[in-house]
């Protein structure tokens, strides 16, 4: 009788893989144990974003390229500081300076690269931040990473529902079991991510188009699963 009915819940954990019931793992009865993985998943909308850039200085000279490089940087640096972006809010990513080699691989001069990004609080202004950059001595636009500031608000509501859902599951098996659900005895976070949403590539107007570069936004999805155990009455 005893292996009858260890053989009816084996099946129905695995009915419930197969289903993937209430998008989460089946819960698996364990002697005096249950053990779910919960998930949860959330839109929100962004409220910041990061303009990563380059600004390049080419020269004869390592030192002369780089002077180059740190004059085209300032000149960037006061324009974004007219627009309201505080040097607080500027940081360089990288920077190095490299031989650039013509034919024959002869040195035909140095270029120094900056590598920056820069934060945007009010992302409605994103597309104007972007043109002052082009404007002002930016070579290119690598990417614009939407976020969210509070990810740490974000995180916990989200680990919160995944867990709910760990224990819904597991109160299924439980009683599908005539076995009682009891406290958490153990719990892990499985996975947890997608606080932003990156433009690899961003499309710049061309130098004869007047019009202002307008970058859209859209909603973040963000995910999260915690592996939970729950004693078994």
């Amino acid at each position: 009788m005893k292996y009858l009915k260890n053989l009816c819940l084996s099946f129905l954990v695995m009915c419930f893989t197969l289903l993937g019931f209430s998008s989460a793992s089946a819960a698996e009865l364990l002697n005096n144990s249950i053990t779910a993985t919960g998930t949860a998943s959330m839109e929100v909308a962004p409220d910041t974003a990061y303009v990563n850039f380059n600004v390049f200085g080419r020269g004869d000279s390592a030192e002369i390229a780089a002077n180059i490089s740190a004059n085209r940087v300032a000149s960037v640096k006061r324009a974004l500081a007219v627009a309201g972006i505080t040097k607080e809010d500027i940081e360089t990513i990288n920077y190095y300076v490299n031989p650039v080699y013509g034919e024959k691989g002869k040195i035909n001069g140095y270029q120094a690269n900056h590598y920056m990004k820069a934060k945007i609080s009010d992302i409605n202004r994103v597309g104007e931040i972007v043109d002052v950059l082009t404007a002002n001595g930016a070579d290119s636009i690598n990417n614009v990473d939407f976020g969210v500031s509070d990810q740490e608000l974000l995180q916990r509501q989200l680990l919160g529902k995944a867990l709910e859902n760990a224990r819904l599951q597991a109160e299924v098996v439980a009683t599908a079991a005539n076995r009682e659900l009891g406290k958490l005895m153990a719990a892990r976070i499985s996975n947890y991510g997608g606080y932003s949403r990156m433009y690899n590539s961003v499309m710049l107007k061309g130098a004869a188009d007047s019009s202002a570069t307008v970058i859209e936004t859209k909603g973040i999805k963000v995910n999260a699963s915690v592996e939970a155990s729950f004693e078994i009455k």
